[in-house]
């Protein structure tokens, strides 16, 4: 679960970064194709996480009732 939620913050982060960075200057198309692969392996990331913990039988604990969802 480490492995998952650390490799999903970075990939968030990441994503974040170049939407900021386009709100600060003119887009271009590499800033454009670059926000779009990162969009990209963030979908496909959440993808394999989502396959993986159904495999593993991994569960995210609801932090309301403590119970695994």
């Amino acid at each position: 679960m480490a492995y998952i939620n650390n490799n999903r913050d970075k990939l968030q982060e990441d994503v974040r970064q170049l939407q900021q960075r386009l709100r600060y200057r003119n887009a271009d198309a590499v800033d454009c194709l670059e926000l779009s692969l990162a969009l990209e392996r963030l979908n496909a990331f959440e993808d394999f996480a989502k396959s993986a913990m159904a495999i593993l039988k991994l569960s995210v604990p609801d932090p309301v009732t403590q119970e695994s969802v």
